[in-house]
């Protein structure tokens, strides 16, 4: 409350100073003593209407949505004339077969300077490239946008700020890594391995990444942690397997039996490992990380070759490989082929964008990335560009 009031009494000193050209700048005020800019962040992404059916290519505006709004809109308006009420706000666009916008809805909790109407009348006349199905025919789809408020420094020194922007603050927001027993879904994530995690020495080795072919379905693992933060290594159960002999017993064989200590572990310096142990017979077993695990998915040199030939040959590149926006998100099964394909940047053609999924779906086999303990992640996607040098 009190930052908003110091922000609410500063706005009466702010400006909207005009470039040679006439466009207004962001415009100027002070908060908590020092000079910003606010401008207006707007960003966009398209969205399935049907999560049971995901679309080969969701809608996507034909210019940016921080290029929609003209000084003359109305929210441009109501921004210059009181900039501290903008706060975070989401917008969701029904976008019909045709490209156009047949409906648009203001979540119920933004923060506009100006009302559903007003917003939605700024851009119901915004084209789009509409989604298309699997089969290459164009459906409805569904478009979600966010407004928000970003803050430049407005030093007398510095350059003003744009008005308008898509460009969200490149400044890194601080991330505390966690304590090390503070996990509490399985298996740890990047964050936590890259923090915590180092090969210990062990009493008894356990398996390296957990058995090929065997399911969770078919076996049932108990998921624990173990950590040292100086002293004797500690252990939790993070994952129970409903078999309570071997749920009770796993942090009793992991501390005792498998023996992990770190010698550089210390009040300072956290040590972890994760383990899925199970049972099999009378006995227990513990699984390890794979260090060789896939760490992100990928298309070999060979495949990639067949796949540019094969698009290039069906005309998807007219003017070379290199001019074409192309990117296209390609999801893995369990054996490596395309199961889905999504355009990201459209080729500008229907026929061509479908042709391009076609081909993916026919002959494009991925190299999926695998979590931790060697099984093919949920998130085993590529991208892929036509441009190899392309952002």
């Amino acid at each position: 409350m009190l930052r908003t009031a110091i922000l609410a009494l500063a706005l009466a000193q702010s400006s909207a100073l005009a470039a040679e050209d006439g466009t207004p700048h962001a415009p100027r005020a002070v908060l908590d003593g020092k000079p910003v800019s606010i401008a207006i962040l707007i960003n966009g992404y398209g969205t399935n209407s049907n999560r049971d059916d995901a679309a080969m290519r969701l809608a996507r505006p034909v210019n940016e949505p921080f290029e929609w709004f003209e000084v003359s809109s109305r929210l441009v308006r109501a921004h210059l004339a009181n900039p501290g009420h903008l706060g975070y706000s989401q917008l969701t666009l029904d976008i019909d077969a045709g490209g156009a916008v047949s409906g648009c809805t203001l979540g119920k909790d933004s923060k506009l300077p100006v009302d559903e109407a007003a917003i939605c009348g700024d851009i119901i006349r915004q084209r789009f490239i509409p989604a298309l199905d699997d089969n290459g025919n164009r459906i409805e789809g569904t478009y979600r946008v966010t407004i928000m408020p970003r803050r430049y420094p407005a030093d007398k020194d510095q350059a003003h700020a744009p008005l308008l922007t898509g460009e969200r603050d490149p400044a890194p927001v601080p991330m505390l890594a966690p304590r090390v027993d503070q996990l509490f879904s399985f298996p740890p994530s990047p964050f936590w391995m890259r923090a915590f995690y180092a090969d210990p020495a062990w009493r008894i080795v356990p398996q390296v990444g957990l058995p090929a072919g065997v399911s969770e379905a078919d076996r049932a693992y108990t998921a624990i942690i173990v950590s040292q933060k100086g002293g004797n290594p500690a252990c939790r159960v993070i994952e129970r397997s409903g078999i309570a002999a071997q749920d009770n017993g796993a942090c009793s064989f992991a501390t005792t039996v498998l023996g992990p200590v770190w010698a550089d572990a210390s009040a300072q310096n956290h040590r972890g490992v994760p383990l899925y142990i199970s049972r099999q017979g009378e006995k227990l077993t513990a699984y390890a990380p794979d260090p060789e695990h896939e760490k992100s998915t990928r298309m070999a040199d060979e495949v990639e070759h067949r796949f540019i030939v094969s698009l290039t040959e069906a005309g998807i590149f007219p003017e070379g490989r290199e001019a074409s926006p192309l990117r296209i998100n390609l999801t893995p099964d369990s054996s490596g082929r395309v199961r889905h394909c999504r355009i990201v940047t459209s080729t500008g053609s229907d026929s061509a964008d479908y042709a391009t999924c076609r081909i993916a779906r026919q002959l494009a086999s991925l190299i999926p990335m695998e979590d931790i303990f060697g099984r093919i992640s949920p998130y085993a996607a590529l991208l892929w560009k036509a441009d190899p040098t392309g952002e």
